[in-house]
C-alpha cells in the first residue's frame, strides 16, 4: 500500500484519520459508508464531523452486507471516500473490488478498514482496489 494508518488509540480513530486524509486530498466532504461497518467506527466519524460541517452518508445493509447498487447510489461527486469494512461487523465479506469500481468513478477513494489476521485467508486490501487501508 502506498497509503497504511494504524492510529495510535484504535481502529475507529485509524478509520475517521483516513477519511480526513481522503477529504484533504480530494476536497471533498461527503463520506459514505455501509451500516455494516462496525458501529462505534461509525460513531466517532459522526463526532468528527459534527465540527467539520462534513456529511456522513450511512447505506443500509439489511441482509448483513451492503449492496454495490445501494453504494452506487449513495456515491456522488461530493463523495470524498467510501469505507468499507472486509470482513464486517457482522463477520461477512463485502464485495470490496465492487464498491472500490463505484467509489473511484465518481473521483473518491476507497478506504478498508480489516483485521490483518483475516489476511491469511483473504485478499489484502490494495489487491481488492483501497486507496488506503487501516
Amino acid at each position: 500500500m502506498d497509503v497504511s494508518n494504524a492510529s495510535l488509540y484504535d481502529g475507529g480513530s485509524a478509520v475517521a484519520e483516513a477519511v480526513l486524509l481522503a477529504m484533504s486530498v480530494t476536497g471533498r466532504n461527503r463520506v459514505v459508508v455501509p451500516a455494516s461497518m462496525h458501529p462505534e467506527y461509525r460513531q466517532i466519524l459522526q463526532t468528527y464531523f459534527e465540527c467539520l460541517g462534513a456529511e456522513l452518508v450511512t447505506v443500509p445493509a439489511p441482509s448483513g452486507v451492503v449492496a454495490v447498487a445501494d453504494i452506487a447510489a449513495a456515491v456522488n461527486g461530493e463523495t470524498a471516500c467510501v469505507v468499507v469494512q472486509h470482513p464486517n461487523f457482522f463477520g461477512c465479506l463485502e464485495d470490496v473490488a465492487a464498491i472500490a469500481n463505484v467509489a473511484h468513478a465518481a473521483g473518491a477513494l476507497l478506504i478498508q478498514s480489516f483485521d490483518p489476521i483475516s489476511l491469511g485467508a483473504l485478499k489484502r486490501p490494495a489487491d481488492l482496489g483501497a486507496d488506503v487501508a487501516v
